[in-house]
């Protein structure tokens, strides 16, 4: 009986630590796609402006993909 209990309790640290992984690039592509945003608003460089969609697609792709993985 404890070995089960063991067992159960190593496969619900390993799927917190899993989840915590996801939780991390979720927050990191949010992060990217500030930095887009930031990117469009700015009035100082044009070349900054033509990086700002395409960081702010990258950062919604990779949010929105680690945000549809199950809890």
């Amino acid at each position: 009986m404890n070995q089960i209990i063991e067992n159960l309790e190593i496969v619900r640290i390993k799927k917190q630590k899993k989840r915590k992984l996801i939780n991390t690039i979720e927050l990191v592509g949010l992060g990217i796609m500030l930095f887009g945003v930031v990117f469009l608003f700015q009035p100082f460089h044009i070349k900054i402006f033509t990086w700002g969609f395409p960081v702010l697609l990258i950062g919604y792709t990779v949010y929105n993909i680690f945000g549809h993985i199950p809890r």
